[in-house]
């Protein structure tokens, strides 16, 4: 691979960002234009040009297997130690991640609703003996009940309580 491309590069950030970030495309895109521009065609930079912000997402690409880090240690005319931190493209891994998942299409599963396992009839309203009748009160609890076999009372509105049985019928 000679130059990496915004292309290129945003395909291997899509690729190379965990299942949990779910970066969408034009982020992906946003990112690798954004790194290019620090980067231009050299494959180092070093790290003082970068703002905390910039850095972040360095960081976020180095945990994805894009960029890693080096240092070089130089001794000054003074004595003093000086350390230069530079950030590096890693081809290999870049061109690994655009081999990997050349944009599969991701296909939404459906989700499950907790109301496909009913039955079609449990929606059809019954004859007279089958009824829903309510009370409440705005001091004591509620207490509702259906004619049919089920009977809901509760202290709490936000735990009701189940009973199978025939409840009585309100008018």
């Amino acid at each position: 691979m000679g130059i990496i491309t915004v292309d290129s590069l945003s395909l291997a950030i899509r690729n190379g960002i965990d299942e949990s970030r779910d970066m969408a495309e034009e982020e992906a895109h946003m990112l690798a234009h954004h790194v290019l521009n620090f980067f231009g065609y050299s494959d180092r930079i070093i790290d003082n040009v970068l703002e905390p912000e910039d850095r972040d997402a360095f960081y976020m690409l180095e945990d994805a297997g894009i960029l890693t880090t080096e240092r070089e240690e130089t001794t000054l005319y003074d004595g003093r130690e000086w350390r230069i931190h530079y950030w590096l493209f890693r081809r290999e891994r870049i061109n690994k991640l655009l081999e990997e998942r050349e944009e599969a299409p991701v296909q939404e599963a459906e989700e499950a609703s907790v109301y496909d396992d009913l039955p079609d009839d449990i929606w059809r309203r019954g004859g007279e003996d089958q009824r829903w009748t309510s009370s409440h009160t705005s001091t004591g609890p509620a207490s509702a009940s259906w004619s049919g076999s089920w009977t809901v009372r509760s202290g709490n509105p936000g735990a009701p309580s189940w009973r199978r049985g025939p409840g009585p019928a309100r008018p």
